[in-house]
């Protein structure tokens, strides 16, 4: 053991400076600081997991008793990450906690069929017990307390937010960065509704993600598709937004 424990911090030694190399090539650097700066902004210490369902922005869009079961569910979530010393999301991600709260499965085989339940993360002995979870949620919901209300995302702006999906996905695969720290669909969401907190507002994914959505919105750009390259942003002419031609 001491000797594996040695190996490993003179590996993370080395693979920490090939990853600085690598940030400082691609010109990511002061994207790593803004994210850790954020990491480090997070509240500590000890939560209270009846309340941990409101962290989870995804919790928004659901009522009566699918939020009644979300707010267990999330509670167990966060009493399992306690006791197992694990962030919250490696238990089970938020698009998991919303998926078994509105699938509500009753066996171990059809809760890992639920978009979101990560098989390879979820033990066996934790899948039946969320089974078993859902199983008295179901039985006995708790009363749902009502959400903080947000602004609703405008009708006509309801549309972009499968095409802005769908153009973030591959800009996720194409910088290689995990899609949930580039924007989750709260994230979207929040930018449309016009929310000056939204986290694509701000820093580098305001750069990336926040401007360019943006200029879609103002129609100074259109989204095409290239068999090549996938989904491309496009300049448009000033003719077509309706501007005068200088």
């Amino acid at each position: 053991q001491l000797t594996f424990a040695a190996a490993d911090v003179a590996d993370l030694i080395e693979l920490d400076a090939r990853l600085w190399a690598r940030l400082e090539q691609r010109g990511r650097v002061q994207w790593l600081q803004e994210a850790v700066d954020e990491m480090l902004a997070e509240p500590r210490g000890a939560r209270d997991p009846g309340e941990a369902w409101r962290r989870i922005k995804e919790l928004r869009h659901l009522k009566g008793r699918d939020l009644a079961i979300a707010r267990t569910v999330a509670g167990w979530r966060e009493e399992q990450a306690i006791e197992l010393d694990l962030t919250p999301r490696f238990v089970l991600s938020d698009l998991g906690v919303v998926g078994v709260s509105v699938g509500k499965p009753t066996t171990v085989e059809e809760l890992r069929r639920i978009r979101g339940v990560d098989g390879r993360t979820l033990r066996a002995t934790l899948a039946q017990d969320l089974v078993d979870v859902v199983a008295g949620a179901v039985a006995n919901p708790p009363k749902a307390t009502p959400v903080v209300s947000q602004p609703e995302l405008p009708t006509e702006l309801r549309p972009a937010v499968p095409l802005v999906s769908a153009w973030v996905s591959q800009l996720a695969r194409d910088l290689q960065i995990e899609l949930a720290l580039l924007a989750t669909r709260a994230d979207l969401e929040a930018l449309l509704r016009g929310d000056p907190d939204a986290r694509l507002a701000h820093g580098w994914r305001a750069d990336l993600v926040g401007e360019p959505i943006r200029r879609l919105l103002d129609g100074e750009v259109a989204l095409a598709f290239e068999r090549s390259g996938g989904l491309v942003l496009e300049e448009r002419a000033a003719t077509q937004r309706g501007a005068s031609t200088p």
